[in-house]
């Protein structure tokens, strides 16, 4: 949904024209109304306007980043500099960059951003401007800080070690492919944490990164070799299961894991049990695409945190 909206405005933007005068009434207009984080950039690089989502996401405000280079998108790495000055390199070749950036709140989390950057150019090429949509995949405790760019994967999910959300649609469209050749049946798992975002106000973001963390060591213990699992938001992980033989296989493995997430002590003293919502959909009876099995998945977690969460939810068959 993001890359397509990012999209949308990218083609939009390009068919305006506009100066730096403009661009209250683009702020007023796109980024005011926006959810996704947002910026523009000048022609030399630095910060020409950002938008609220944005500000609620660092923690800066527009005034005091306007006419600042992106040192502090790149702060995440040991030499933001370089990591700055190959990043504008890239954007004003070829006009377009898409990739993730390691950067910094206000309050000393670093975080894992997926960016889309695209140039803007008014009719007559006088001024030049780079628009940009960002996506937060993770906050990650300062603690747990990566030591530099380079080796930064990104592919990874930088607090838990496993996939994101990139590399498991990379996964899943590969495996749909496979099932499709071979006449087999996948299993997707959805697991939506409840009330995580309470969970984060109550005890603070390092308790809630620590308990993240411990989720997803606790979850590949209980998964197989060929099974696939990514964080893809604060609270929301998937897992892949090929090859699924019978509606009473998946049943098991989703009994397994949600059982062992009801075990009191595993979290500590604060937390008796962490209740969370899961969603199984299926290839190919819930969809045949990796977005529309994505898309089933979101929208049964919903209907289960709707009838008061912790609980499994399934859709229709799982198997043919």
């Amino acid at each position: 949904m993001e890359g397509i909206l990012a999209n949308k405005i990218f083609s939009s933007l390009n068919r305006l024209a506009f100066d730096l005068n403009d661009l209250n009434s683009l702020a007023s207009g796109i980024f005011e109304l926006s959810m996704e984080p947002m910026m523009v950039l000048d022609s030399l690089g630095r910060v020409a306007a950002i938008n609220p989502a944005f500000c609620q996401m660092t923690g800066y405000t527009d005034a005091y980043l306007q006419g600042k280079n992106l040192g502090f998108l790149f702060a995440g790495y040991d030499d933001p500099d370089t990591a700055v000055q190959s990043f504008l390199s890239e954007l004003m070749k070829d006009g377009y960059w898409h990739g993730q950036i390691v950067s910094r709140a206000v309050d000393g989390h670093l975080i894992n951003l997926e960016a889309k950057f695209a140039d803007v150019l008014n009719q007559d090429s006088l001024n030049q401007f780079y628009f940009g949509v960002c996506s937060q995949l993770n906050r990650i405790n300062p603690s747990e800080q990566c030591s530099d760019g380079i080796n930064f994967n990104p592919n990874i999910d930088s607090l838990t070690g496993v996939l994101n959300l990139g590399s498991f649609m990379y996964r899943l469209e590969y495996a749909i492919r496979m099932s499709e050749k071979y006449k087999l049946n996948l299993s997707l798992l959805l697991i939506d944490i409840d009330n995580f975002h309470n969970l984060n106000e109550q005890f603070g973001y390092v308790f809630g990164d620590r308990l993240i963390k411990k989720f997803a060591i606790e979850l590949n213990k209980l998964l197989d070799k060929a099974d696939t699992v990514a964080r893809i938001k604060d609270d929301k992980f998937l897992i892949l299961v090929n090859d699924v033989k019978s509606q009473k296989q998946i049943e098991l493995k989703a009994n397994q894991i949600f059982g062992h997430f009801q075990n009191k002590g595993l979290f500590g003293n604060m937390l008796n049990t962490l209740p969370f919502t899961m969603a199984i959909a299926s290839y190919p009876v819930s969809g045949k695409t990796a977005s529309d099995l994505i898309k089933a998945a979101v929208d049964i977690v919903a209907k289960g945190k709707d009838n008061g969460g912790n609980q499994i939810v399934y859709d229709k068959l799982l198997v043919k």
